[in-house]
């Protein structure tokens, strides 16, 4: 029976002129268990998720048909998935997301639980768990939910050689006991070709090949396709010598060389030199730590010498500590005893979320001046456009790799950096670092990817019960390991000696060695080394950063001090007459913050992606300028005087503003992701209300108000606006004075998103929040000062209101600006962020 039916699907994402996917045609049926195998950024996790929802946010064309109503999705980002601190509470939360009951979900845990062996962590923290445990939980927890189609995306990529059995194991499990549909896009197909029934091949967004793993190999050594390097060892060996032959797992491999080796003459290939330097670089002794409120320490009296200018790999099983040690020794955590000693010089750090190296919004400004250089070694120059975070994992592995080789570090400490990445990336990336060997950097790996480290390393390392258990050369390692070895070795033990990569096994049967192309220069010159400056650019660079730096200074303190100074701490006081010469002295060190914090770079590089006023923007433009005003005018002229006054007004206007969040909206259907982003910013805008609370007309609110209109649109301005202001009143206290401030906060994100909804910089926002603030917010709060306290309204009195609100206006206006220049530019950059890769508010 049909579950999927995929017809001539093509997808770009946001801003990029490229195809993910192109014209994609599949048809998949219930209970087939499915591989898509291709080289990174071939396309197959924008398939997976777009099999699980359609696209928020890009092009889109073809058309997908599921036959089912739930599809289960596995990312190949673990920490993404993970919501709960507990691991019940995230095995319990996708059950109680669907509505089950409570004895449902009780059910679902402990049968889940059992299912997959975790009764152990149930009461683990997640954030204390390896990689390779988050992604068994993040499966058990899709499985708790009983989808029709379990989906996932490099889901081996963080497990261990035993894990990594177990784990396919499982998923065989769920498919024949269960009956579920299992698609898995993957690089490591040595365990999953021989249990799949079907192969799926992407190749630049395109079908190149689809059918059983027998074919494919087929396929891709007629074609003689860089994929073939992705295949199992015995694939790939058998390829060398005759032809192709589809040895998909060891014991079908090993009965082959072993026959072959009965009747041609095996060559041993040559046991490595010992070349390593005596010079320690990094020397280890009895090291201890354990995390908090756990029951033994995970690194327990360990000791390690690691040689200056070698490739050290540290191996083991998930939740060894290999990532902990590694973190240890960059610093990033405090052991609890032991030395570390480091002798070289800089230490860059690669953890297991590459994402951690990222925080500028294309890769182009990540690598800045080298940039160009970079990306053509790292074959990522078609992504120089692209943010990280929406990169595959694949790609966003080379990213974070490129940046930390750009950076020019002496000391390279690497947590799984072939993650995601296909067979001819980990060639290229095994070449970088033996020429960084070469000049004489050393480099730490923590890895699961056992032919890598045969491949790459001087010395592995075991990682066992908190200690080292043994450190050999890879030779030694590997011959010597039943377990934690590579293929090659398995095949090749007690047949032919010293074989323990597939170059080795292709070696010892005078095959053709596999052509990855010349390597040797690729990386040439990439040293991270920033370029010149110019003399007089630097000292002028440096009399500015003086200068802010002073101006930065003298604000804070004599903020400081006018604060202070109200307080009656000092033996002298400001004259309190006129009554604006406090506010005016307050405004000058404001001013000076304003300077020592202003950025030099413009709030226009974030992407635009507004669209023109609407008919329905008018409509919310004329019901919230006319009839929220004229309800408040009513409210307060007819309703009679009581307790319960003011709720009736701030009643009627929240069902206006609500009126025009329909009206507004109503044809654009928001989605819960435009509530949620909504939510989240007008809560922002509260606390910071709450947090500046001792400071008056110190707020951040309407920083926050005119930044989210600006990113956002109009409505989600003025919608910002009005909810921060009635849900921080409920705080600071309701009144008459709520609905005033509702809709004045609401005008300056609507006017906001309407101005600046094609162009922007930074100067033009900073006068728009200075006299929006002033003018809109503090107009409107002095007039309803006038209707609200006076029943003699006449021009003299509403011109004595607004002079003497103006110094309190001013500090608003002021501090508004200041929040804007600190915080702006980054909130802008997230939201527009959010806007382009989410679809809001479109």
């Amino acid at each position: 029976m049909e579950l999927y039916n995929i017809s001539n699907l093509s997808y770009s994402y946001p801003g990029s002129d490229r195809n993910a996917l192109s014209d994609i045609s599949l048809k998949i049926n219930k209970g087939e268990f499915v591989i898509l195998c291709g080289s990174s950024g071939s396309g197959k996790s924008t398939l997976l998720n777009l099999m699980k929802a359609p696209a928020d946010a890009g092009t889109q064309k073809g058309k997908i048909s599921f036959g089912g109503h739930f599809a289960g999705f596995v990312t190949q980002f673990t920490d993404e998935q993970i919501v709960c601190d507990k691991v019940w509470h995230e095995l319990a939360f996708g059950a109680e997301s669907i509505g089950l009951s409570q004895n449902e979900i009780r059910s679902q845990v402990s049968q889940t639980a059992l299912f997959f062996g975790i009764e152990d962590l149930l009461y683990c923290d997640c954030d204390k768990l390896s990689g390779g445990q988050k992604q068994i939980i993040n499966l058990a927890s899709v499985m708790a939910m009983n989808p029709d189609v379990l989906l996932l995306d490099e889901p081996l990529s963080q497990l261990d050689p035993i894990a990594s059995t177990q784990f396919i194991s499982l998923l065989v499990r769920i498919n024949k006991e269960l009956g579920m549909t299992v698609i898995v896009a993957e690089h490591q197909l040595g365990g999953l070709l021989s249990v799949a029934k079907r192969a799926v091949m992407l190749d630049n967004g395109k079908v190149c090949h689809d059918g059983d793993a027998s074919s494919l190999t087929e396929h891709l050594s007629e074609n003689n396709h860089p994929m073939l390097f992705e295949m199992p060892a015995g694939v790939r060996a058998s390829a060398s010598v005759s032809n192709v032959l589809p040895l998909l797992d060891v014991p079908s491999a090993k009965n082959w060389y072993t026959s072959y080796g009965e009747n041609h003459r095996l060559i041993s290939p040559a046991a490595a030199g010992d070349t390593l330097s005596e010079e320690s670089c990094i020397s280890v002794k009895n090291l201890s730590f354990g995390y908090k409120n756990s029951k033994r320490d995970i690194i327990r009296n360990l000791s390690l010498d690691i040689k200056q200018g070698s490739i050290t790999a540290i191996v083991g099983g998930n939740g060894a500590g290999k990532s902990t040690l590694l973190s240890l020794i960059c610093g990033t955590l405090k052991q609890n005893s032991g030395k570390i000693t480091i002798n070289g010089g800089k230490i860059g750090f690669l953890p297991q979320d590459p994402t951690l190296l990222f925080n500028k919004e294309t890769l182009r400004e990540e690598f800045a001046d080298n940039a160009d250089e970079i990306v053509a070694a790292f074959n990522l120059t078609h992504l120089l456009s692209r943010h990280p975070f929406d990169l595959s994992g694949g790609e966003r592995q080379k990213a974070a790799l490129a940046k930390l080789v750009s950076y020019g570090a002496d000391i390279l400490l690497l947590d799984e950096p072939t993650k995601a990445a296909d067979a001819v990336y980990k060639q290229m990336f095994s070449a970088l670092l033996k020429q960084l060997k070469a000049d004489g950097k050393t480099i730490v790996i923590v890895s699961h990817d056992m032919d890598f480290c045969a491949e790459t390393a001087d010395i592995c390392a075991l990682l066992f019960d908190g200690e080292i258990s043994v450190s050999l050369p890879p030779s030694q390692f590997f011959a010597d390991s039943s377990f934690f070895t590579t293929d090659s070795a398995k095949i090749a033990k007690n047949v032919c000696d010293n074989v323990y990569t597939v170059a080795g096994l292709i070696a010892s049967l005078g095959g053709r060695a596999e052509n990855y192309g010349d390597l040797s220069g690729r990386f040439h010159g990439i040293k991270g080394d920033k370029p010149d400056i110019a003399v007089p650019q630097r000292k002028k660079r440096k009399k500015l950063s003086v200068f802010r730096k002073v101006m930065l200074s003298l604000g804070s303190v004599g903020f400081a001090f006018m604060l202070l100074a109200g307080t009656g701490i000092f033996p002298f006081e400001i004259p309190s007459e006129p009554f604006w010469l406090q506010y005016a002295l307050l405004c000058v060190p404001m001013i000076m913050l304003i300077i020592g914090v202003a950025p030099k770079n413009s709030m226009a590089k974030p992407p635009v992606t507004a669209k023109k006023v609407t008919p329905s923007d008018i409509v919310a433009g004329i019901i919230t300028a006319v009839l929220i005003p004229f309800t408040v005018i009513l409210g307060t002229l007819f309703i009679p005087n009581g307790t319960r006054k003011h709720l009736l007004i701030i009643l009627a206007v929240l069902v206006e503003c609500l009126a025009a969040f329909f009206i507004s909206f109503e044809k654009k259907k928001p989605s819960a992701k435009d509530i949620a982003v909504l939510a989240v910013l007008s809560a922002a805008a509260v606390a910071g209300r709450e947090l500046f609370f001792m400071f008056p007309q110190f707020k951040p609110v309407a920083a926050i108000v005119i930044i989210s209109g600006t990113a956002l649109g109009a409505q989600a301005g003025f919608l910002v606006g009005a909810v921060s202001m009635l849900v921080s009143n409920m705080l600071f206290g309701q009144g008459m004075w709520t609905p005033w401030q509702m809709f004045a906060m609401g005008l300056l994100g609507f006017f906001a998103g309407i101005i600046f909804s094609k162009k922007r910089n930074t100067l033009a926002l900073c006068i728009y929040s200075l006299l929006s603030v002033l003018v809109i917010y503090g107009g409107i709060m002095n007039i309803s000062s006038v209707l609200t306290y006076t029943t003699d309204i006449n021009l003299q009195t509403i011109t004595a209101y607004i002079i003497s609100g103006i110094p309190f206006d001013l500090i608003h206006a002021v501090s508004t600006v200041i929040f804007v220049l600190i915080t702006g530019d980054a909130l802008l950059k997230k939201c527009c962020r959010l806007r382009v890769k989410f679809g809001l508010f479109q």
